[in-house]
């Protein structure tokens, strides 16, 4: 049954309305414009990762803050070095790149240099900053908490350089 408006003068009230919640629902979505961001760039990662013929992730560092830059509404921050030479950050800056196959075994050849794969990488975590590292070589996986063997982690970001 459509809506009938016998009074024309609420039409006005009406219009004003509307436009209201529509400046309203822009300003929420502009807000969390962000969020949505980093999520849906997760979910299609989740998709690359499941294809039968994904390669598996090298390299994912996982970090996140408790003090937002002011104007950052995002505080945590994903990269993911996978096999094939996928490199992807997630977070404040999303993007997506490829690493020529000598960057790739630097990164490989520095993970066994360090020797990080067997040693015990346990420490007590820092307040303000968290992060958590998963590496996986030579049918070996690892994950580590921050600051854990961090001067090995240190190492294996900097013989790469690790930064979008």
């Amino acid at each position: 049954m459509p809506l009938i408006i016998k009074d024309k003068s609420n039409i006005r009230y009406i219009f004003i309305v509307l436009v209201l919640a529509a400046i309203a629902a822009t300003a929420i979505l502009i807000y969390y414009w962000d969020y949505l961001d980093f999520y849906l760039n997760q979910s299609l990662d989740m998709v690359y990762m499941k294809k039968k013929d994904a390669s598996p992730v090298l390299f994912k560092k996982d970090e996140w803050w408790s003090a937002c830059p002011v104007g950052q509404r995002i505080c945590q921050q994903t990269t993911k070095l996978y096999d094939s030479g996928d490199l992807v950050f997630y977070g404040v800056e999303s993007t997506r790149k490829k690493v020529n196959q000598e960057k790739l075994d630097q990164v490989k050849n520095k993970i066994r240099e360090t020797g990080i794969m067997e040693k015990v990488c346990l420490a007590e975590p820092t307040p303000g900053y968290q992060a958590t590292y998963y590496l996986n070589l030579d049918g070996k996986s690892k994950f580590i908490g921050y600051p854990g063997c961090e001067e090995e982690l240190g190492q294996i970001e900097e013989s790469f350089g690790f930064t979008n």
